[in-house]
């Protein structure tokens, strides 16, 4: 039965492990969606008063909504809309369904010429996992339509592919058949643009003409000539003024062509190309799906040669190869200390009976998991790491007490099992369930943070479960029927375990002599401890340190207002430059936009940018992506300085827009631009930042008409008639649409280029009504500052300063440093107006908050566990002091590594409480059961903590340990902190347990029998 047992365990867990799926990181439910609406021509004000304005008050009446973002620029309107952090993809498609009806409510508000708002519920916090570039073969050059063309195709092709979840393409053209109207054929006909787009629409016969119905058949009539070519729409008659008929080919020019100016362009090391970029569903395995693409992609490849080809320019599979096999090997090694400390302790016949313990808790955690809907990535194997050092101490508890009992030959094997598990279920359940308590509050976090950081108090809090359980059940019965009764001592090492008498004589000397001063001992250590806690205040702050990576990203911004093809041709000419550094592998660009995200942590907030082009950089190693970043920083500014130019690396932790962001909330722009000027002025003052951005400026040019109302009215125009005739003159109208098999292009009748590209040109545009005239003859146009774009939070007008730092400056420690300088007379406000500080900073003290709320319920459990364990108040007291006094050990360990400080180690310390706290248990559980302990007796309270000394110090090497490899061996910053909260806080924890426990408890032992002694001998005076 109980080799059926093991195999049974090991057999589940190496099931799930093969069908478990694979990621390189947590994937961040989706809580986060955004709402796009187009208003053409219109400015920011009046975007933000017509659209944005609109669907705020709709979407602020659904209580599921957190927070919402809104940017208004001129002709657009972007909102992003952050849920509670309460949803999950279990209830958020029925919020999204709110959602939707909510913005279709308000477009029934939105003025003439408004686009239908757009909701985008797909993007979310979750990298894309592969991603093509589109290129044309070396033997051909093709146009850029056609590459858009084939885009289309694979990513049709991608997303039949079981296992995807969502496939984009990025910087594919639209198209469209242009009618390029004459401007003077179009003066002498005497009819308006608007005219030629109404006649090209109604000769758009897509509709079905009816059904002819007879008793024989069933007929459908079509009008036999819809639009259907160029020729088709080249050939439409039109009326002129005179009554004579023109063809549309008579007056315009007809071609299919891409829209310009085009939205967003792709570049590929300096390469025009399109992107097809896929994500898989979470359910699915990395490796699978990614074949799957693969052999998806070569038969594309291979129907389509000669002429266009699909390159890989990312795999997410490679790095999460590299992830999960650095932290298994660090697992595996971890798992080879941990044997080695057992050895050590115990000899090698009781090593391998607790060792059988790792597989067995690795099992059943691995096995937990696909229970929980959980993944294998690199947190779920960190806590599987930390947990290896945790889930043996039972066993090595359970086996040591076994082996002892086994000493007493009065008792059979299996009484010996009876009497030591009795004896210990209590105070391993107790330390166990501590231990519990200490992860739950990082298992209890919601949110993107919860989602990011959760499966590490998952897995571990699985890992003590099945510890638990094996170590009571399977390792406690391996254990009584294998080890030896033998009680000598001569015997090798390596059979029995490492005994060194002398030092153990020499601490029972010790011990004793502190037992003996309390007032010396106690205080000493409690200001050792507590020194953690005001070195710890010294080091430098970060919420989440820096990703680690052989890639980085690069924001470029233009002046506002500056076109696409600007942007496009500063973009090169910076590309090259980064080009010509060595050891970069590939550039890949979006101009127009954010590019798609490579990395989860990446931020995609940055649709309809004319003036921002966004990079990712890959260099050969990481080495190089870390040199490369700050020299880029300074030379790329240097030699673009009519460009704002940011290098950063990627980031850990929940996604975050920047760094430092400090927000000035207020009603009037004008006021909330010169507000925003300070703080750049402020920012300037901290070391370390770069560049600083606001969100409102009026850096922007516009061309301000002033329409004489004397002269208009004359010529029976009104100004909303002489807008409409310049917005379809300048922007086109739409004259319905061609359909070539399944794509529908729609026809744009405009002016041409040349008739519409300067001022000149725009002066001299034709108006139409009771005669001819023309722009300039109505009024005048002039340059005039434009509002750039207007933000606005739930509601209220904002302008958001952003920064970015230079590599390694702690971002916590740099906006602390902002906030000083603005609240010592960086910035007065005026009344009405206030500022909060976002970013890092924000983010960590949100973080903190949930950790804060779950903390003090979590404790008073953990107080209540101890208090039904021990039956005392006082002992529960003891092991909730060193619960406080392990913390600040752990923060002296952060301080000798000059890590810094931020939430991986905070939250480590909250993992900490639970792990430090077990030696103390161990000690009190076999204080109190032994009477002559319990009255303070120095010696019987010597004889216990020895008793135990040998399985706290092995549990305590053990769990240290495991830590090892993460210590020494990791790469990157990310896990260290954490590591060393962990190893430090328990491995100095022996101090505590070993001497500050039993003192303390001699203490008030010795306390408690003296004033019962004085109650007995007032009684019997």
């Amino acid at each position: 039965m109980l080799i059926l047992s093991i195999i049974i365990i090991l057999v589940a867990g190496v099931s799930a492990l093969q069908s478990l799926p694979r990621l390189e990181d947590p994937r961040i439910d989706l809580r986060n969606v955004s709402v796009f609406t187009s208003f053409p021509g219109a400015s920011a004000e009046r975007v933000e008063a017509l659209i944005s304005d609109v669907l705020e008050d709709e979407l602020r009446q659904l209580y599921e909504i957190k927070k919402i973002n809104s940017t208004s620029k001129a002709g657009f309107s972007a909102l992003a809309i952050e849920l509670q952090d309460w949803t999950d993809d279990s209830n958020n498609q029925q919020i999204f369904s709110k959602i939707r009806d909510a913005i279709d409510d308000a477009a029934k508000s939105f003025p003439q010429g408004a686009g239908q708002p757009i909701l985008e519920d797909k993007r979310g916090a979750t990298a894309f996992t592969i991603m093509y570039a589109i290129t044309p073969s070396a033997d051909t050059l093709s146009d850029i339509a056609y590459m858009g063309r084939m885009a289309d195709e694979l990513a049709d092709r991608l997303r039949n592919v079981n296992g995807t979840e969502l496939v984009r393409v990025y910087g594919a053209p639209d198209e469209e058949i242009t009618v390029n109207l004459d401007i003077q054929q179009l003066a002498l006909s005497g009819i308006s643009l608007a005219q030629v787009s109404q006649r090209i629409a109604s000769a758009d016969a897509k509709l079905p003409a009816g059904v002819l119905q007879n008793d024989a058949r069933n007929m459908r009539i079509q009008v036999s000539e819809p639009l259907s070519s160029v020729d088709v729409v080249a050939n439409i008659p039109v009326l002129t003024h005179d009554n004579s008929y023109l063809r549309v080919g008579d007056i315009a020019d007809i071609q299919r062509s891409v829209i310009t100016p085009e939205k967003e362009v792709a570049l590929m090391d300096g390469v025009r190309t399109i992107f097809v970029a896929a994500r898989m569903q979470p359910s699915t395995r990395v490796d699978r799906w990614t074949n799957a693409i693969k052999d998806k992609v070569e038969v594309f490849n291979q129907m389509f040669t000669g002429s266009i080809a699909a390159e890989v320019v990312f795999e997410q599979n490679r790095y999460t190869e590299d992830r999960l096999n650095e932290l298994s090997n660090n697992l595996l090694l971890g798992s080879a200390v941990v044997m080695f400390v057992v050895l050590f302790f115990m000899g090698a016949k009781a090593a391998w009976i607790v060792g059988l313990a790792l597989p067995l808790c690795a099992a059943f955690t691995i096995f937990s998991l696909s229970f929980l809907n959980q993944q294998i990535h690199q947190m779920s194997i960190f806590g599987i790491i930390i947990a290896i050092g945790l889930l043996i101490d039972n066993a090595i508890v359970i086996t040591d007490e076994i082996r002892l009992n086994l000493l007493d030959q009065s008792l059979s094997r299996l009484a010996v099992l009876e009497k030591s598990v009795k004896h210990l279920f209590s105070p391993l359940f107790a330390s166990t369930l501590t231990t519990i308590l200490g992860f739950m509050p990082i298992f209890l976090l919601n949110g993107n943070i919860g989602d990011f950081i959760g499966p590490i108090a998952i897995s571990v809090v699985m890992a003590l479960v099945g510890s638990l359980a094996i170590s009571l059940t399977v390792i406690a019965a391996l254990a009584a029927r294998y080890l030896p009764r033998d009680a000598s001592t001569e015997h090798q090492w390596y059979r029995r375990g490492f005994q060194w008498p002398e030092v153990s004589a020499t601490f029972r000397l010790w011990l004793a002599w502190m037992l003996g001063k309390p007032i010396v001992v106690l205080p000493l250590i409690v200001i050792f401890c507590v020194s953690g806690f005001a070195l710890s205040s010294r080091l430098d702050n970060v919420f989440f340190p820096s990703a680690d990576r052989d890639q980085f990203e690069i924001y470029v911004f233009s002046p506002n207002g500056g076109s696409i093809e600007n942007t496009l041709n500063s973009t090169l000419e910076i590309d090259k430059y980064i080009r010509a550094k060595g050891q970069v592998s590939q550039v890949t660009w979006l101009i127009g936009g954010s590019t798609p995200s490579v990395y989860y942590n990446q931020v995609m907030n940055r649709d309809n940018s004319p003036n921002f082009s966004n990079a990712v950089v890959t260099t050969e190693t990481v080495e190089r992506a870390t040199e490369l970043i700050a020299e880029l920083q300074f030379e790329l500014q240097n030699t673009y300085p009519d460009m704002k130019v940011v290098v950063r690396k990627f980031g850990q932790g929940p996604p975050i827009a920047a760094p430092i962001e400090v927000d000035i909330f207020g009603p009037d722009l004008e006021v909330l631009i010169q507000l925003g000027e300070k703080v750049r002025l402020a920012m300037t003052k901290v070391p370390g930042i770069t560049q600083t951005i606001p969100s409102v400026s009026n850096n922007e040019v516009e061309l301000a008409y002033d329409v004489s109302e004397n002269d208009s009215y004359l010529m029976q125009l009104a100004s909303n008639q002489v807008a409409l005739q310049l917005q379809q003159a300048i922007s086109g109208a739409k004259g319905g649409s061609i359909l070539e098999g399944t794509e529908e292009l729609p026809v744009s009748v405009r002016l041409s280029k040349d008739s519409r590209q300067d001022l000149r040109a725009i002066e001299s545009l034709p108006l139409l009504a009771n005669g001819i005239t023309s722009v300039d003859a109505l009024g005048a146009i002039h340059m005039v500052p434009s509002v750039s774009a207007i933000t606005r939070l739930n509601g209220e007008r904002v302008n958001k300063v952003t920064a970015y730092l230079l590599p390694n400056v702690p971002a916590v420690t740099a906006s602390q440093q902002l906030r000083e300088i603005l609240d010592n007379g960086g910035l007065e406000l005026p009344l009405g107006y206030r500022i909060k500080m976002a970013g890092d900073a924000d983010e960590q003290a949100q973080a903190l908050g949930k950790l804060s709320t779950y903390a003090p319920v979590l404790l008073v459990l953990m107080l209540t566990a101890l208090i039904l364990s021990f039956s005392s108040v006082r002992f529960a007291g003891v092991i909730g002091l060193v619960a406080i006094l392990s913390v600040g050990l752990g923060f002296f360990s952060l301080w000798l590594s000059g890590l810094p400080v931020g939430f991986n180690p905070l939250l480590g310390s909250a993992g900490l409480i639970g792990v430090a706290i077990n030696g103390s248990i161990v000690i009190i559980a076999a204080i109190a059961s032994n009477p002559e302990a319990m009255k303070g007796e120095i010696n019987a309270v010597v004889e216990e903590t020895m008793s135990c000394s040998r399985h706290i110090l092995s549990t305590t090497f053990t769990t240290v340990g495991g830590l090892i490899p993460l210590l020494l061996f990791s790469e990157g910053s990310f896990w260290p902190p954490l590591a060393v909260v962990l190893a430090g806080g328990v491995g100095f924890s022996i101090i505590l347990s070993l001497v500050f426990t039993p003192t303390l408890i001699t203490l008030l032992c010795h306390l408690r029998e003296k004033r019962r002694q004085l109650v007995h001998n007032f009684k019997h005076r």
